[in-house]
């Protein structure tokens, strides 16, 4: 991703000028609150002090990185800093009266007051305004993205982005890397540009991201990047395939050969942490960190650890994983249960505007069923045939995922069926009652930290490699889930599973309210600060 704006201080500018607001008002408020006036700047002493405690402030916002990551945190970690942050500030202000010589003059309880004013009052309108952002974002902000893509994934790419635009970005347009098709479109968006002239289209137009994605057959487009001003560096590598291939016998010395590049990168950019999602390409970063003294993070999403993983557990200093079972096949002292983090904006749903979005009444209770984009039609097929039973007790919401739409069942009452659904997708979340689902990794942490109740139809070992399965199941060993195979259900086994499931859903709320996996960002980002710190 690139953003003009996403990179120093001018990001945080506003909360910076918030902030030296925050401490002049909390300056005068202390002086009034003294029984001194209503204008302290008439003396010289206290007008010194108000110029003098702006700076200061400036200084420790900079020194603390008080506003790092202001936009993620949390209440209370927020309030935290914050505290933190006016204590520094406070003691900066003693020091600064103490080498004055009229210093003593200054009031006491007007200092005091002062600093706690400020820290309540800045805490309150920094939590405030974060508010306001998000709800800007919410309701639309036209932020527009160009997608920079290769010719062979550029229709999957922005059909993604129209049902996954969470963020709600204005494609602004495609810049095709591999092929001419500038003027054409794709799915509605125009392609604009080419790998030759991408970076002046950017620069040119007012884009504020780019997206870059390409397929494993077009190299990535390093030339580009740099053109854009991004920081990217490449590294030999190589796998270890399971069958006999002739790149078996050279790939070693790739890795050897990215094992060095990565040795010279990590001297030279002195990265605090290294964080790795896995796969071939993070073995040399990681084993390169470990000689260089540098803490590394792994990631795992599966449930079993891959083989690149594996190969750089003995350098890593923490692994973190989605699933308690995982937990197993990690070295002891090292691995963590973090879960995986998910989209922020599903956990600020609003029922009520499902309700009305839908036309729902509130006298029954809601089920949400979840095909996965392209739709799962086992799932669809099995839901169908005891939508009549179903609607008896319950209102259903059915995303039946991309050409799945059965136009025949349009006319029932408390029934609703969408392909997909994208800016609505988080009030749905907040009025279902039960969740039917797929079992993917990112589905069912989702459901999970909504804790929502729920029944699993993974798919089958016949259509995949199994993981689905292996979720679903640890789900349901952990209290959270329902699993039923699609090879053995039936329309009876599925209506009596809902029925099961939502007349004891609180018994499923309260066992995931208790996971440590549902906080995994928290807990991802407080591992990386703790590394970094002992590092220092």
């Amino acid at each position: 991703m690139y953003r003009k704006d996403s990179t120093g201080w001018i990001k945080h500018v506003d909360f910076i000028i918030l902030d030296l607001i925050c401490l002049q008002v909390a300056f005068v408020l202390a002086y009034v609150l003294s029984g001194y006036g209503a204008n302290p700047y008439q003396l010289i002493l206290y007008r010194n002090m108000a110029v003098f405690m702006e700076v200061a402030d400036l200084v420790v916002l900079f020194a603390m990185g008080t506003l790092k990551n202001v936009l993620k945190r949390g209440y209370y970690k927020d309030f935290v800093v914050t505290a933190q942050h006016g204590v520094i500030l406070g003691a900066c202000l003693l020091l600064y009266l103490f080498m004055l010589q009229e210093g003593q003059q200054y009031s006491r309880l007007a200092l005091i007051l002062n600093i706690v004013i400020y820290m309540l009052l800045t805490y309150l309108v920094r939590e405030l305004w974060k508010h306001l952002l998000r709800k800007k974002m919410e309701d639309g902000e036209n932020r527009s993205l160009l997608l920079v893509v290769s010719a062979d994934v550029v229709s999957a790419v922005v059909e993604s982005m129209k049902e996954h635009n969470y963020a709600r970005y204005k494609i602004a347009g495609i810049a095709v890397i591999d092929k001419e098709m500038t003027g054409k479109y794709i799915d509605g968006v125009k392609v604009v540009a080419n790998m030759e002239n991408a970076a002046e289209y950017v620069c040119k137009e007012w884009i504020d991201e780019v997206l870059i994605v390409t397929s494993g057959v077009v190299p990535y487009p390093k030339e580009l990047i740099e053109q854009f001003g991004i920081p990217y560096h490449g590294i030999a590598t190589g796998k270890l395939r399971r069958y006999f291939s002739v790149q078996n016998f050279t790939d070693p010395f790739r890795v050897l050969k990215g094992l060095g590049d990565a040795r010279k990168l990590v001297k030279i950019l002195k990265p605090d942490v290294i964080f790795s999602k896995g796969g071939f390409v993070s073995v040399p970063v990681v084993l390169a960190g470990k000689s260089c003294h540098v803490p590394s993070i792994i990631h795992e999403s599966d449930m079993t650890p891959g083989l690149a993983n594996k190969l750089s557990f003995s350098a890593a200093t923490k692994i973190c994983c989605n699933f308690p079972e995982t937990l197993r096949y990690l070295p002891e002292g090292k691995a963590v249960l973090t879960g995986s983090p998910i989209r922020q904006e599903l956990l600020t749903g609003d029922k009520f505007k499902a309700r009305e979005f839908l036309g729902f009444t509130s006298d029954k209770p809601v089920i949400l069923i979840i095909g996965g984009s392209l739709g799962a039609v086992a799932v669809n097929n099995a839901v169908r045939a005891i939508l009549p039973q179903l609607l008896k007790k319950y209102q259903v919401i059915h995303l039946c995922g991309k050409g799945r739409l059965d136009p025949t069942l349009n006319h029932l009452d408390g029934y609703m069926q969408y392909e997909y659904i994208k800016d609505e997708l988080k009030d749905l979340f907040a009025m279902a009652d039960v969740v039917i689902s797929r079992a993917g990794a990112n589905a069912i942490c989702e459901l999970l930290a909504l804790h929502k109740p729920n029944i699993l139809i993974p798919l089958p070992a016949s259509a995949s490699r199994g993981d689905q399965i292996l979720n679903a199941r640890s789900f349901e060993r952990q209290g959270f889930s329902v699993v039923l195979e699609e090879e053995t259900m039936t329309n009876e086994s599925l209506l009596a599973t809902v029925d099961q499931v939502y007349e004891n859903r609180q018994k499923y709320i309260d066992a995931m309210k208790q996971s440590s996996q549902q906080n995994s960002i928290d807990t991802i980002i407080d591992l990386i600060e703790s590394v970094s710190r002992k590092r220092k």
